[in-house]
């Protein structure tokens, strides 16, 4: 990535010139990889790497569901985070919850790849399970993909009907109708 500077004083996202222009990055070779046909597997030290994976894959296959397993909804906006970190917003962008105009300057650059666009994702094609550490923003944003066709769990679930449990009922959700067919006994 070529150099860039410190956060511009606008900026609705921490760091995000570099978040912006690193996940285009990263979507352009998931993309291309998904294109041709490989199996693509990324590693990343927080969710903000998800919002370049997750991009490629849907532009790529369109059909894909996201089943997000995390304590964590990563559902913020900008104008909905309380810290600003990129690493909580990545579903926003990839549901088209971010509008261009919260984006100013270095940021609105940067992102213009997704957010010019629509939505790749839709909720309906979206799972989340184990949800615990939720801010308040997300408690409205996660009410509103509800009802618009997201599945969301939370650890309380997860407690209550154990983890295979939900682990099916969002598999089902996403479509694959024989998720409780498998092997129970294996670890």
């Amino acid at each position: 990535l070529p150099a860039v500077g410190g956060d511009d004083a606008s900026s609705a996202v921490r760091h995000g010139a570099a978040v912006g222009r690193g996940s285009e990055k990263i979507f352009e070779t998931c993309k291309g990889a998904h294109l041709k046909g490989r199996f693509v597997l990324t590693i990343g030290g927080d969710h903000s790497v998800a919002l370049g994976t997750v991009a490629g894959a849907l532009a790529a296959r369109p059909e894909t569901r996201v089943l997000w397993v995390d304590a964590h909804a990563d559902c913020n906006s900008p104008a909905t985070s309380p810290s600003g970190n990129a690493h909580g917003m990545p579903l926003a962008f990839l549901l088209g919850l971010v509008a261009p105009e919260s984006l100013k300057g270095a940021d609105a650059d940067a992102f213009a790849w997704l957010v010019s666009k629509p939505p790749l994702l839709t909720p309906d094609n979206l799972a989340f399970v184990g949800l615990r550490d939720v801010d308040a923003g997300e408690r409205e944003i996660l009410r509103e993909l509800r009802s618009r066709g997201a599945f969301v769990s939370s650890m309380h679930d997860v407690d209550r009907r154990g983890v295979g449990g939900v682990v099916d009922a969002a598999l089902a959700h996403l479509g694959y109708a024989d998720a409780d067919a498998r092997d129970r006994g294996a670890p």
